[in-house]
């Protein structure tokens, strides 16, 4: 990634995420604290700024999740079970990140038409 950047997390996306709430690996770094609530601005290469937020679930875990416009971004993006989403935090703007992600190999048909 680019000068000015800090990996927060990298993870493979599950079904969930790519149709729900994107879960926050336990590990993840340089995120805003979870008890300030504060809204994560999230740009896409092309220019899209997505807002975000990060809350620690309610049900006692501590996992924390994001939500706001994820599904929709998801959606937007058509990303799916397998594919790598990283998300990095600028060392410069405040509660600014940058989310890129690689698309998981997928079966192609050997015949065209034929289900998968």
């Amino acid at each position: 990634m680019v000068e000015g950047y800090l990996k927060c997390f990298e993870k493979e996306i599950s079904q969930t995420d790519a149709t729900g709430n994107l879960e926050i690996p336990r590990d993840a770094l340089h995120l805003p604290d979870a008890m300030e609530d504060r809204q994560i601005m999230l740009v896409w290469h092309n220019g899209t700024i997505w807002r975000f937020r990060a809350p620690v679930r309610g049900d006692g875990t501590g996992r924390r999740y994001m939500t706001c416009q994820w599904r929709q971004f998801a959606r937007d993006n058509s990303l799916m079970h397998h594919d790598v989403v990283e998300l990095y935090r600028s060392t410069f703007i405040e509660n600014f990140f940058v989310v890129t992600f690689e698309r998981a190999l997928r079966a192609l048909p050997l015949f065209p038409g034929a289900p998968l």
